[in-house]
């Protein structure tokens, strides 16, 4: 079977992809959050052109945007903050190798690009399979210390088919490129969205319940789905340092935990796993 790479000139529709829809994460949401900060990323990949890095940050801004967990800062604000200190993407002075601290800020992602493109495979002449893949190198950063809390690829890939003419020349729609290359993209964040999640999963509130169906504050737009898991809980003592005496939480007790069945807007209604027994209105809920 004969291979060959498809025109880079398909990544452009890719890009256009990534950029369009993208809104401002304006959104303030009430309650204790932890600030992040996404810094665009950089294109190392095969691939020269530098709105693409900005295309996969947006895509990552608009998820993150969904966990009331975060508070993600306005981008110019971000940009600013790092002129003023005068520091490189991932947070570190352009001179002496120096962690400088983010004030106002709990965490910084950065990352790159390190593959975009397509592969056909032709088979025999009779079809054409082509490989769609977005490799990311990601980095979330303590912006108070400049620890690496976690540093790991993600890759999203969609494989296509296609026929061939009578030539053997394939029958490949530019638009259902574009459509391959934003979807690897999205495969690729959701993953990363979803390691970011863990530091600080999504959280919110029984509002009411009803036998077995219990009924959470959080919905579509918080990227909650159907078949997905969550665990209810309550909290107790606030557990604070004994030294420096700052509150680092409070204990968690785990009382149920239930599977959404059908996801609104806002709005969410699972079913309890086992018993339902002292269930009420005001206990937490996180995604597991």
């Amino acid at each position: 079977m004969a291979k060959k790479h498809v025109s880079i000139v398909l990544i452009g529709f890719f890009l256009l992809s990534c950029l369009v829809g993208v809104f401002s994460p304006s959104t303030v949401w009430a309650g204790e959050k932890k600030r992040i900060g996404v810094v665009d990323f950089d294109n190392a990949s095969q691939v020269s052109d530098r709105a693409m890095g900005r295309g996969i940050s947006d895509i990552l801004v608009n998820e993150l945007v969904k966990n009331k967990s975060y508070q993600v800062i306005e981008r110019e604000q971000l940009a600013q903050m790092m002129r003023e200190k005068k520091l490189g993407i991932d947070g570190f002075s352009t001179g002496p190798s120096q962690y400088v601290k983010f004030e106002g800020l709990d965490y910084l992602v950065v990352g790159k690009i390190v593959e975009a493109g397509a592969q056909q495979v032709n088979l025999f002449g009779l079809a054409t399979q082509t490989k769609v893949k977005v490799v990311l190198s990601v980095r979330m950063i303590d912006a108070n210390s400049g620890n690496i809390l976690w540093a790991e690829q993600a890759e999203g890939a969609v494989n296509l088919g296609s026929l061939n003419d009578n030539s053997g020349r394939t029958i490949f729609a530019e638009g259902q490129s574009n459509s391959a290359f934003s979807e690897a993209a999205r495969k690729a964040v959701t993953k990363v969205v979803d390691k970011i999640n863990q530091v600080n999963p999504l959280e919110g509130f029984v509002v009411q319940c009803s036998g077995k169906k219990v009924y959470i504050d959080l919905g579509r737009e918080q990227g909650v789905q159907a078949g997905q898991s969550y665990t209810i809980f309550r909290e107790g003592n606030v557990i604070t340092h004994p030294v420096t005496g700052r509150i680092l939480g409070a204990e968690k007790h785990d009382v149920a935990t239930i599977k959404i069945i059908s996801v609104e807007n806002d709005m969410a209604i699972g079913e309890v796993q086992g018993s339902a027994f002292g269930l009420q209105a005001g206990d937490k809920v996180r995604k597991k």
